[in-house]
Order: structure tokens, then sequence, then C-alpha cells
């Protein structure tokens, strides 16, 4: 038998003061894009259209968006240097690097369960019992 592991109740609502730590985390990190910017970033610090390049389909505004709102949790962070013309780097803080372990096993998860369907059919991902 493989064990398990427990994971506290979840409340519903939003990522809002007082809320439960993990909706407010997969609240933040499961809004589309967001992986795959963590992604980008964990290859070290990338320009913005660098950024751009390495996912391919995120419209300039979503970027930015999101970048803003990664900056604002402590997870990005923006370095512009004082060059002309500007140059600014995006990079992963403390904060954000301690999720590549949890991105990787992500990335093993969607290689083992990712093609396949429930009994049902109806959804991907998990193994039909």
């Amino acid at each position: 038998m493989r064990g398990r592991t427990t994971v506290g109740r979840l409340e519903k609502g939003t990522a809002g003061e007082g809320a439960c730590p993990a909706t407010a985390a997969l609240e933040l990190l499961g809004r589309k894009w967001t992986g795959f910017i963590l992604w980008a970033l964990l290859e070290g610090p990338r320009r913005y259209t660098e950024i751009l390049h390495a996912v391919p389909g995120i419209t300039d505004r979503v970027l930015s968006v999101r970048l803003k709102e990664l900056e604002r949790a402590g997870i990005v962070t923006r370095r512009q240097y004082a060059e002309i013309p500007a140059r600014v780097e995006y990079s992963l803080t403390e904060r954000g690097r301690d999720l590549a372990p949890i991105i990787a096993e992500m990335a093993r998860w969607s290689e083992r369960w990712g093609g396949r369907r429930t009994r049902s059919g109806a959804g991907r991902g998990a193994p039909a019992p």
C-alpha cells in the first residue's frame, strides 16, 4: 500500500486577507500562463521579450499583468538597469526558486498521466480506478 499525503481542508473563497494559504497559492499559481512564465524563469534572468518568445501563445498584455502579479507576490523580481536603451530583466526570487521542485514534479506527473483519461472519459490526468 502506498503512503498518502494528507492535505488540510481548503477553504472556499478568494485569496484575500485571512484566506487559507493553500487557496491563495493555488489562485495565484493556477492562473493561466503563470506556470509557463515560471518555467521560463527557472533558466535564469530573462528580458521581457525573451519571456514572451519562450511562452508561445501568451499575449503582451497578459504577460505584463502576470509579471506584475508575481512581482507583488514576491515570486519574481524586476531589475531595471541604468542603460540606454533601457534594459529590464525578470528573475525568480528565493520564494520563486523554491517553486522549482514543485514545477519539476508537475512536469513529471504530466509526463506520466497527462494523456490518460478517467474511466468516464470526461477529463484528463486521473487514472481510472
